[in-house]
């Protein structure tokens, strides 16, 4: 069976094109479906066209979160959250971001996806998450999201091929995957989970892949894995 990491698909600067991960070339005619919440970055005019008086940072761009509760708390653990975990997790827009464009889901500081984007998991038949109401708190334009979910995955894989696979070292203990190789016989357990080695890389099974993919999402990046 195939596998894949997926990952947020981000935008080059500017309203419509993305890059599709090979090379920095670009993916034309961007769209997100199904749809992102109301107001979640308003097109400006024509594709790459201002109105006129308008600054280039008017331009929709990807969207950054800032945590702003249960500080002491871990994520992105693969494991059940802590007990005493209340909801609602709270996260802020980055206000430096004048146009921000909201994705499917973001990675940091947490996996957090739209509820559209929770119930076809569900569809999917994937059960293996723990789903938090989250607050999403715009202070730039005085608005509050409620369209997103904490999505904390319960299941932790020590699956990566250390040898082969291509790692960063950020500092004792702290290693990033860049390219991630999986040793195929510790697969099939889950059709979504974070490897043991780096948590941050998100995995699916082509089953799951293909679903999210026929549900039209393009703003979401599969990576198929290579297989030891």
């Amino acid at each position: 069976m195939k596998y894949f990491r997926m990952s947020r698909r981000f935008p080059a600067r500017g309203d419509g094109v993305f890059h599709d991960g090979k090379g920095g070339s670009l993916v034309q005619g961007f769209r997100m479906s199904p749809a992102p919440p109301a107001g979640a970055g308003v097109a400006q005019g024509r594709r790459g066209v201002l109105p006129q008086g308008a600054g280039r940072r008017a331009l929709p761009e990807p969207a950054g979160l800032f945590q702003d509760s249960h500080h002491l708390f871990l994520l992105k653990t693969g494991h059940r959250l802590e007990p005493g975990f209340e909801p609602p997790f709270k996260v802020v827009l980055d206000p430096d971001i004048p146009n921000p464009q909201l994705p499917t889901f973001f990675e940091s500081p947490a996996w957090i996806g739209t509820q559209a984007f929770y119930r076809d998991l569900l569809a999917a038949g994937i059960d293996n998450i723990e789903a938090v109401p989250v607050e999403m708190r715009d202070d730039a334009r005085q608005r509050i999201f409620h369209d997103y979910l904490l999505l904390n995955i319960v299941g932790c894989v020590a699956c990566a091929d250390m040898e082969k696979s291509t790692v960063n070292s950020l500092g004792e203990g702290i290693d990033v995957i860049v390219r991630l190789v999986v040793d195929a016989s510790r697969l099939g357990a889950f059709d979504l989970f974070v490897a043991a080695e780096d948590t941050d890389c998100m995995i699916v099974s082509e089953r799951v892949a293909r679903h999210l993919q026929a549900c039209g999402y393009d703003d979401i990046l599969f990576e198929e894995l290579e297989q030891a």
